[in-house]
Parts: structure tokens; C-alpha cells; sequence
């Protein structure tokens, strides 16, 4: 079992959480709109401030993941990549989402010779506006959690010089398949979304069929708007007739089910 331990900075106080809880299918559906678990941030708001200055460290303890595969200090790699992709593991098996936060180059010859990877939840989370729509998908809570690697130009390796383990919200391993790089369309799904979309069908319904299919939402390993995004990318155009032709009729199905689709 999966144990979290929270500790809030400068006061004792620490809470458990178990992370094997299975969220419902509308759970999972609100990941298409906006990643955020207000209700696991661990971080205060100021009444006096835009920005959240208190967090609590989230301290995570893993039996599942071996030794070997949490970064530590000093770790070397034989090129970057490697490094990244180290990291990227380890945090699909933690749950959570890194991305590039810096990169700097040689001056001469524009070669990467440092980058820090950080997770996604990092920045302040600015004071909500009722008036605006909310775009970014993900809620940034300030989380510190990140590596740092530098080229060893003497040994032509990449070490680890920088690793923050902590996060500021609840990681779950288990819903790591939603982030955009995990999820992927199998041939026989890409199959079943061409078909439908020539025959008509709106991508929800293919969506629904497919869910049926694989005994629940769970099993799909995609979202609702993949399939949307499969079908945009299958219509655009490249310059060919055939492109042009699978718009048009894109355009008239539409049209047929709402006459005021041009307007």
C-alpha cells in the first residue's frame, strides 16, 4: 500500500492518506477539463497576498519502487535523454507530472549542458477570478519537486547535482496514465474512430462505445478528447484532394445535424 506523510512547515502536524481509493467514472471525466484536486493541496492561501506562501512537504514512501529507480544526487548517465527519461519513470510510478523548467546551451556550440526538470505543479496559484475562464489545466500549488543535471565534461556523463523528492499535493500513481505523454490510441482504436467518423457518429458516442467495449472508462487509458483530437488531426489538410474531400464532407455531416453549424 501506498503511504503519503504530511508534515506542514514549522508545525508538527501530520496526516496519512491511502492513495488506492478508485475514483468514479465522472471523476475521471473531470481530468478532460481541469487537473486540479482542490481537495488534496496542501498548500494556504493568504489573505493578503495573490500567491500561496505555506505549504506542507509531502513526504511519499514507495515499497513498489526499488532502490534503484528513485534519483538521488550523483547518479550519472550517459546522455541526457537517458537522465530524462529516468526521471520521467519515476514519476509515472510516484504519479505526477514533470516538465522541462530550464535548459542552458554551450555558447559555442549550442550544445545543451545543463537542465532542470521540475514538476508541473510548480508557480504560484494567482487568486481565482469569477469574470475570467479558467484555461491552464493544472493548478500550481508551488511544488518544489525537481532534478537538476549538469554535463561532467571530464567524465562526458551527466550527473545528478539537484534532487527535491517533496511534493506540496497528492501524488497517485494510479491515475498517471491521464497525463497527455502517457496516453496513447491503439491501432484497433484509431480503426474504430475513422470508421464511426465516417459514418457519422459523434466522437462521444465513439467514446462511450469504446468504454463499453473495454468495461469501463478505467480501462480506456485515453480521454473523451483524444478521440476529438485524433479526428482534427485525421482532417487537416496537406494539400491533397483527398484531404480537401474528407473536410468537405466533415462540413456537410455537421451541417445535417445542426443547420446553424456556419453561422
Amino acid at each position: 500500500m501506498t503511504i503519503i506523510l504530511f508534515i506542514i512547515l514549522d508545525i508538527n502536524m501530520a496526516f496519512m492518506i491511502d492513495l488506492n481509493t478508485q475514483l468514479s467514472s465522472k471523476e475521471i471525466d473531470s481530468f478532460d477539463v481541469h487537473i486540479d484536486m482542490d481537495d488534496t493541496n496542501i498548500c494556504n492561501s493568504s489573505s493578503n497576498s495573490s500567491t500561496e506562501t505555506e505549504c506542507m512537504t509531502e513526504v511519499i514512501i514507495h515499497p513498489t519502487i526499488s532502490d534503484e529507480e528513485i534519483p538521488k544526487v550523483g547518479m550519472l548517465f550517459g546522455t541526457l535523454e537517458k537522465a530524462r527519461q529516468f526521471y520521467y519513470n519515476y514519476a509515472n510510478k510516484v504519479g505526477f507530472e514533470p516538465h522541462i523548467r530550464n535548459t542552458n546551451f554551450d555558447k559555442n556550440r549550442r550544445t545543451p549542458i545543463n537542465q532542470s526538470i521540475q514538476c508541473n505543479r510548480d508557480g504560484y496559484r494567482t487568486k481565482k477570478n469569477p469574470a475570467t475562464q479558467r484555461s491552464n489545466t493544472v493548478s500550481f500549488v508551488y511544488c518544489k519537486a525537481c532534478i537538476y543535471v549538469k554535463l561532467d565534461k571530464e567524465l562526458g556523463q551527466w550527473r545528478l547535482l539537484k534532487v527535491e523528492l517533496a511534493h506540496t499535493h497528492r501524488c497517485d500513481p494510479s491515475l498517471s496514465w491521464i497525463f497527455k505523454k502517457n496516453r496513447k490510441l491503439s491501432v484497433h482504436v484509431k480503426d474504430v474512430i475513422e470508421r464511426n467518423d465516417q459514418a457519422g457518429i459523434r466522437p462521444s458516442k465513439t467514446f462511450q462505445a469504446l468504454a463499453d467495449e473495454a468495461s469501463g472508462h478505467f480501462n480506456l487509458k485515453f480521454l473523451e478528447k483524444d478521440v476529438r483530437n485524433y479526428i482534427s488531426g485525421k482532417l487537416g489538410i496537406h494539400g491533397d484532394d483527398t484531404d480537401a474531400q474528407e473536410m468537405l464532407n466533415y462540413f456537410t455531416r455537421m451541417k445535417e445535424q445542426n443547420p446553424n453549424f456556419f453561422l
